[in-house]
């Protein structure tokens, strides 16, 4: 028994290790029995996760909206949670094994009406086409984008307009995101530097649902709220409605410049010569127009 026990530790921690810092957990989800309902789900209480950003994201949605893109799904823990407060819920993932366990679960939970697996790549584009989605969010994938402005500028893409994106950011995710990320050490992970990266690809950052989630896990702590080390900063970032560009400026023509000012008219027709003679004109009253 204690051989068992010890093995079964040792097992434990190399898949931390794995998980959490080496970024090589490929393993872990192509056996879906030791992650969302296995012993790191149970470690890090990934159902109370789910439950919050699930929350987080149905509060954020106006009534009448319901669609929801769920990046790096895997088994489906909060594809589920969304399902079950009644969104409808597209599953996304690159593994299939993880999506087939899924879709089991959602037939033994009656809910499969309300969540459909696509097997894709997160870091290749969207297989959707333009503003259907009312939500995208992910529960932890971001670790595993390897250019972060081109997965904002698909989620965008795929965004209703007013559409909101549901991201939250994970502090022990640091080091296994930078060794995945093309920009390497450089790659930017915490809460206020990716924010500046959000607004810059278009988003708009909604402070209030942003503190939404700290709210809802003091509320429903048995429910929502996780270890210290696993609770996430979430962002929340709508797409705008409308777009608010400014109008473009008036092209500047020679002729527009020219009426602005005429110093530069003159200096450009005659040079210095006429500037001369305009201010010696100015100089002497009374001279007449038909002088020049």
């Amino acid at each position: 028994m204690t051989t068992n026990r010890t093995s079964s530790l040792a097992a434990v921690l190399r898949i931390i290790l794995r998980h959490f810092v080496t970024a090589r957990s490929d393993t872990v989800y192509r056996i879906p029995d030791l992650y969302d309902e296995g012993v790191l789900g149970q470690l890090s209480r990934r159902q109370n996760l789910a439950r919050g950003i699930a929350g987080v994201t149905q509060s954020s949605l106006p009534d009448g909206a319901n669609f929801v893109l769920d990046i790096g799904a895997g088994t489906g823990i909060l594809s589920i949670e969304l399902a079950k407060g009644k969104l409808t819920a597209v599953a996304m993932d690159v593994l299939q094994t993880p999506l087939d366990k899924l879709m089991a679960k959602t037939l033994q939970d009656r809910l499969d009406s309300r969540v459909q697996a696509i097997r894709a790549d997160m870091n290749r584009p969207f297989p959707f086409g333009s503003g259907i989605f009312d939500a995208v969010t992910s529960l932890r994938a971001n670790r595993y984008i390897e250019c972060f402005s081109d997965f904002l500028a698909e989620t965008l893409r795929v965004l209703k307009p007013g559409g909101v994106m549901v991201l939250p950011i994970f502090v022990i995710d640091s080091i296994s995101w930078r060794r995945r990320s093309g920009k390497s050490i450089l790659q930017e992970t915490t809460s206020r530097a990716l924010r500046r990266v959000i607004i810059t690809a278009g988003f708009q950052i909604d402070e209030n649902l942003s503190r939404r989630y700290l709210q809802l896990i003091r509320r429903e702590s048995e429910e929502a709220d996780v270890p210290f080390y696993y609770r996430p900063t979430v962002l929340v970032a709508r797409k705008p409605a409308i777009s608010c560009s400014p109008d473009p400026p008036l092209p500047l023509t020679f002729r527009s410049f020219r009426s602005y000012c005429p110093v530069f008219w003159a200096w450009s027709r005659s040079g210095s010569m006429l500037i001369a003679v305009a201010l010696w004109r100015a100089a002497v009253p009374g001279m007449q127009q038909s002088s020049w």
